[in-house]
C-alpha cells in the first residue's frame, strides 16, 4: 500500500493513477488554504493502516529534528502517517 498526506493532491492523483496506486482520502474536515483533510476521523483511519511506502509533505525540515507543519492537527496525521509506514518520502521544494 502507498499512502500520501499532501496538499499537492492533484499532482498525485495523476501519478498515482498511471501506476495503478489506489488512494483513500482521510475524511474529516477541510482545512480551506491547503484543502487538505484534518482531524480525529482522519488521525483514527491513518492510526490503522501500515503503508507501505508513505508520501509526506511539510512546510520544513531538518536532519535532526524532522518535518515540521504549520498546526498541531496537520502534524498529527503527518505522524499517524509515519509512524506505521514502512519507508517514508518526504515531499518539499527548495524552500523548504
Amino acid at each position: 500500500m502507498i499512502a500520501a498526506a499532501s496538499g499537492e493532491k492533484t499532482k498525485f492523483t495523476r501519478a498515482a493513477t498511471s501506476c495503478g496506486v489506489i488512494k483513500r482520502p482521510t475524511g474529516g474536515r477541510i482545512d480551506d488554504p491547503s484543502q487538505s483533510c484534518i482531524g480525529e476521523h482522519g488521525r483514527k483511519l491513518l492510526q490503522n493502516i501500515w503503508p507501505d511506502l508513505a508520501f509526506v509533505s511539510c512546510n520544513g525540515w531538518d536532519l535532526q529534528c524532522g518535518i515540521t507543519a504549520p498546526t498541531e492537527e496537520k502534524a498529527a496525521l503527518k505522524h499517524d502517517l509515519i509512524v506505521n509506514a514502512r519507508r517514508r518520502v518526504v515531499l518539499a521544494n527548495s524552500s523548504k
